[in-house]
């Protein structure tokens, strides 16, 4: 968690919708982890949030749901050690 008690949040996408996303949470001081799926997101190149680049999942539905619900990362969130 963040230090003022604020969850992380998980932005799918850092399109221009994501990254609008990302940055109104950040700006509201929420620790923010984008998933880019593209390398041609734009962002990619945001210091507002912390990048995780998967673009090996864009096409596995199945991979992304299994990395986002078993995988290290959403330990690490769920411990409240994120970040």
């Amino acid at each position: 968690m963040a230090d003022d008690g604020k969850p992380p949040a998980i932005v799918l996408g850092l399109g221009m919708t994501g990254l609008a996303t990302a940055r109104a949470l950040a700006w509201e001081g929420v620790v923010v982890y984008g998933v880019s799926l593209s390398p041609t997101d734009l962002g990619r190149a945001s210091c507002c949030c912390h990048v995780v680049a998967l673009e090996h999942l864009a096409s596995d539905q199945q991979g992304l749901c299994r990395w986002l619900v078993e995988g290290e990362f959403s330990l690490r969130i769920s411990d409240g050690t994120a970040g």
